[in-house]
């Protein structure tokens, strides 16, 4: 009781002194500050560009701004005060006020700030690199309204080829320099604050990005082993800076739009055209003049077609037909889908701490109904300076994201549906005239399938730094990366899926997760004498990857309302089945880099890493992986010094290994599966033997490049060449079926990629009020296989009804690209005046007429073969890689507007469009593309277009000969956003910083000959053109 008045006591004597001395310390505080007075200015870097975001403060006072977009600033200030400049990436400056009203400030880069945002493994500036690497900032970031990194890079980076999911939360698909694995190849991996992922780079929130560096040749991604071989990105979140605390919100709505949707004929032009399909056809219209002799089309209508009994066409076509009615289903079971993107960061800190937290919303729905994905994120980056020697920090998120998906057949049976079919969900599925196909599920039906997936992901690096002495740094980091799923769905007792296959309702539910443990632990050291520079790194790491999960299935429930809740409830005990797994892989590394420079003119950097991978067996399980790069700087040389047009000019040259372990666990076993059946446990083979000579692929690469600035690096140009082999390539090889397994993982092979990059960015306009840039990258590589095995010049792919045709993908020929096509080849539709020559083929299963597409005899007249259309005649039509690719942007700047605009196009590739071939048949009995309305007739000899008749298997259909190959070249405008940054003097007074207004369109133009869907994307889930409003407040 005594110790608690006793410690009020002091509490009110301290009150009471405070208050005695306040109007004290504010008569010499008056005393000492001068007059507040309103000060105005401009913050730009050392060449004029305006810096946006710049954090001012006042000395000793809270007051405190930022810049906007023009770099413009207010703040109110002591007239004999100091003014505090900050900025990530800049040396912060003091500004002593002297009474001034307006002051202009230039900050200059810190290259010890570029260093951590220009991450390479070690520290290495920007201008020091000596490898292939291309850096996204976060301006560039905030250009486009996008959800993904994947998204963001597209079109930006010379090398880098995206494909991105229109599926609502999917991901992408993404090469770096082409192909250079066989198989076993992809994707790059992401380096994300240090911890290495291998997918799921969606659930990452762009938001929280600061950079993203690409890196593309072997000097620059040594450090990440026998990981890098399909390039790296490296992505660095943002961290808090020393100053008053920052508010941001940034937040868009769009509403999405179906991009292609009309290619198909309407119900009256389908109706005429299967009319003259039939009359085509030698079964119909053929046996019916031959038998009617002098008959009339008409006579064809009414004594065949139309006749009383006859059911070419059903009453509800007929019907449809006369009514000029058309059905669209497509229509039925898409939508507008509206979709939205908040965001919410926070941060600040003083000289010896920093923090940024951050949320975020991501609401996707998707162009078809009952489809949409919704994540919930937030992260927090703390770092705090213990002391002067010891620092300690975490970059840590969590994503939480619920995937609805439509069933896969929605789409795809709804784009096929008859126009003439009355839309309705009463019918277990879908027509053709009388014939009703099982298989073709009711679309408005399998909309009541239930889909979900739920996804949680916790992604977490954690580090201390110790700094003994200057120049060294000992810092040891553990990270991990989380992702767990689960997966439900439920097919109700009411479809056609489950009256086909006999259940009354059927769940699934599958849960897995995948746990990557990642320590790492370096030792770098920094020293400058005189001219010379010298830094070296030393390093471990050790990673465990883990995947284990368990699905369950369970058919037949008393009613529907169970669905996946209860599986218990399902009455097909025997049937009821139960799986699991688990697997799990360890790589341990040990790696060494060393950087030289003198006078920032002649550069070297030599690494080595030593990779372990449990992925091998004894004996195979290390690979050494060394690459050298080098550098100069001629700009800084003597000669060139005073040249004030030559900013920049530096050559660059890197060679090294890297490898590839990418394949499943366990591929040096021969596994089994147990499976259970009539009370006993059976193990039976995987169809996998094992490979215990397996090894790493091996790449060695080459690469020489050029950086040149102009005009203060007004103008600037990056050129890259590159030569890759890649050897002992993995691949899954097919094995006699008296080994008693299917196929073998092993080495085999050599194959080649070589390629140029380059990009080229100018300023073309830059004042106070008008900026104008302009950017621009252009790509070419080429693969070729070299070697397979043996004597072997090809490896085919077989597939089709009898599983031994050899298919058009998949085949690998020596000395041709990975992925080919190979076919026959289209010579031409066949005309009346061709028929003489046709008769004389030997056309096994084929009666060719007029109007027919024709393939190409490969054999001259005289060679063995030669007018016998056989497996002989298959050849090379073309390549789905590229030709060349890349992108460029347009970026306007007038006061507080701006406007940009990005482009993507691939020039040269060949698509397979299976959907346009399937729109192609002619036969009137499914969807037809609206190119038919130009097919072949009598009187329409001069046309591409084949005839429609119903007779397709005794003619070439359009997939069988490279009529149907596609070109797949494109040009998009991929984003155009208008955008206003208000004037300082308005949002000012409402306590704000900085606000923005933009206004934005996705995908809203593509030029292309290309007939399917979409030349990039394919003619899966449709791609979609999208609007947006958007805004960035921040306080």
């Amino acid at each position: 009781m005594y110790s608690n008045l006793h410690t009020k006591s002091i509490i009110v004597r301290y009150l009471a002194l405070f208050m005695v001395l306040l109007p004290l310390w504010g008569m010499v505080a008056k005393a000492q500050v001068g007059e507040s007075i309103r000060i105005t200015g401009r913050v730009t870097d050392s060449i004029g560009t305006p810096l946006e975001g710049v954090n001012i403060t006042v000395v000793g006072n809270p007051a405190s701004a930022s810049t906007g977009a023009d770099g413009g600033f207010q703040i109110t200030a002591p007239s004999n005060g100091t003014l505090r400049f900050t900025n990530v990436g800049f040396i912060s400056q003091d500004v002593a006020v002297d009474g001034r009203t307006s002051i202009t400030v230039v900050l200059v880069e810190d290259v010890t700030s570029l260093t951590e945002v220009v991450v390479v493994g070690a520290s290495l500036k920007q201008r020091d690199l000596t490898g292939a690497v291309v850096n996204i900032n976060e301006a560039t970031l905030k250009e486009r309204p996008v959800l993904s990194i994947n998204e963001a890079l597209q079109g930006k980076a010379a090398g880098v080829l995206i494909q991105n999911s229109p599926q609502p939360g999917g991901n992408a698909s993404i090469r770096i320099r082409g192909n250079n694995s066989m198989q076993y190849g992809g994707n790059p991996i992401y380096v994300v604050d240090g911890i290495v992922m291998e997918g799921d780079f969606n659930l990452l929130n762009l938001h929280d990005v600061q950079s993203i560096n690409v890196l593309k040749d072997a000097s620059s991604t040594a450090l990440y082993g026998s990981r890098g071989a399909q390039g790296v990105v490296v992505v660095t979140t943002k961290k808090g800076g020393a100053g008053q605390g920052k508010v941001t919100y940034d937040g868009w709505v769009g509403v999405q739009e179906f991009v292609n949707e009309s290619l198909t004929l309407g119900a009256k032009d389908m109706y005429e055209l299967r009319i003259e399909a039939l009359e085509n056809s030698n079964t119909v219209g053929g046996n019916f003049y031959a038998n009617n002799p002098g008959a009339t089309h008409q006579d064809f209508l009414d004594q065949e077609l139309f006749a009383p009994g006859k059911l070419w066409f059903a009453d509800y076509e007929k019907t449809a037909y006369a009514n000029g009615n058309s059905y669209n289903w497509l229509d039925a079971v898409t939508r507008r889908a509206v979709q939205q993107n908040h965001a919410l960061g926070f941060s600040g800190g003083t000289d010896r701490s920093s923090y940024y937290l951050s949320f975020a919303l991501n609401d996707q729905n998707g162009l078809v109904e009952n489809s949409n994905y919704k994540s919930y994120s937030g992260r927090i980056n703390a770092e705090q300076q213990i002391n002067k020697w010891l620092k300690v920090g975490t970059n840590t998120s969590y994503t939480s994201g619920r995937d609805a998906y439509a069933d896969d057949k929605v789409f795809g049976v709804a784009r096929a549906a008859n126009p003439l079919l009355p839309i309705s969900a009463d019918s277990l599925y879908l027509a053709w005239g009388n014939n009703w196909d099982i298989n073709m599920e009711n679309p408005l039906r399998s909309l009541t399938i239930d889909r979900e997936r739920t996804r949680n992901k916790v992604l977490s690096a954690n580090y201390l730094n110790v700094n003994p002495i200057e120049g060294l740094n000992i810092r040891t980091s553990f990270s991990i990366d989380v992702l767990e799923q689960k997966y439900y769905e439920y097919i109700p007792s009411d479809i056609q899926q489950a009256k086909r296959d006999s259940y009354r309702g059927r769940a699934i539910h599958n849960i897995d997760s995948r746990n990557n443990y990642q320590w790492d632990n370096s030792i770098t050291y920094d020293k400058t004498i005189g001219e010379h520079s010298i830094s070296g790194l030393v390093a471990t790491s050790m990673s465990r990857n883990s995947f284990n999960y368990t699905n369950v299935t369970a058919r037949d429930f008393p009613i529907d309302d169970f669905r996946y809740y209860n599986l218990g409830a399902a009455f097909d005990k025997p049937n009821f089945a139960l799986g699991s797994d688990f697997v799990s892989s360890t790589l341990l590394s040990y790696l060494a880099r060393a950087n030289y420079s003198y006078a920032g003119k002649y550069l070297a950097t030599v690494t080595g890493r030593f990779d372990g991978s449990s992925k091998f067996a004894k004996g195979n399980q290390w690979g050494f992986f060394p690459s050298v790069a080098l550098g100069w700087n001629i700009a800084r040389e003597d000669f060139l010094k005073d040249v004030e047009q030559i900013s920049q000019l530096k050559l660059r040259f890197g060679y090294g290994n890297v490898g590839n372990q990418r394949i499943p666990d366990y591929a040096f076993y021969s596994l089994y599966n147990p499976a259970y059946s009539s009370g006993q446990v059976s193990f039976n083979s995987s169809g996998l033997r094992g490979s215990p000579d397996l090894t790493w692929e091996n790449q060695r690469q080459l690469n020489v490049g050029v950086d040149i600035g102009l005009f203060r690096d007004r103008l600037t140009l990056t050129a890259d060449y590159f030569d890759i082999v890649n050897s002992n390539l993995l691949m899954r090889r097919s094995l006699s079926t008296l080994t008693g397994y299917r196929e073998a993982i092993v080495n085999i092979g050599e194959m080649t990629n070589r390629g140029v990059e380059l990009s080229v960015n100018a300023n073309i306009i830059r004042n106070n009020s008008f900026n104008w840039d302009l950017s621009a990258n252009i790509s070419t590589d080429k693969n070729t296989i070299t070697q397979l095995y043996g004597d072997v010049d090809a490896i085919y792919a077989f597939g089709g009804f009898t599983g031994t045709d050899i298919q058009r993908e998949g085949n690998f020929f020596l000395g041709e690209s990975l992925n080919t096509i190979y076919m026959w080849e289209f010579d031409r539709i066949i005309q009346e005046s061709d028929m003489d020559y046709v008769n004389s083929l030997v056309l096994p299963g084929k009666q060719l007429q007029p109007g027919d597409i024709l393939p190409k005899d490969q054999q001259n007249p005289g060679e063995p073969g030669y007018g016998v259309i056989d497996e002989n005649d298959r050849v090379i039509i073309g390549k789905k890689d590229p030709k060349f690719y890349g992108g460029f942007s347009s970026n306007i700047a007038y006061k507080g507007l701006s406007l940009n605009a990005v482009f993507v196009y691939s020039y040269g590739a060949k698509r397979v469009s299976g959907y346009y071939e399937s729109l192609m048949s002619g036969t009137g009995y499914g969807p037809t593309h609206k190119d038919m309305l130009n097919r072949w007739t009598p009187t329409n000899t001069n046309t591409n277009i084949p005839r429609a008749t119903y007779d397709n298997p005794v003619r070439f259909s359009s997939g069988e000969t490279s009529w149907g190959i596609q070109d797949g070249s494109f040009l998009r405008l991929a984003t155009l956003s208008l955008g206003y940054s208000l004037p300082q003097q308005v949002y000012s007074k409402a306590g704000l910083s900085g606000f923005r207004l933009y206004v934005s369109g996705n995908n809203l133009f593509t030029v292309t000959k290309y007939k399917g869907y979409d030349p990039e994307n394919g003619d899966g889930y449709p791609t979609a053109r999208m609007f947006v409003l958007g805004v960035n407040v921040s306080l």
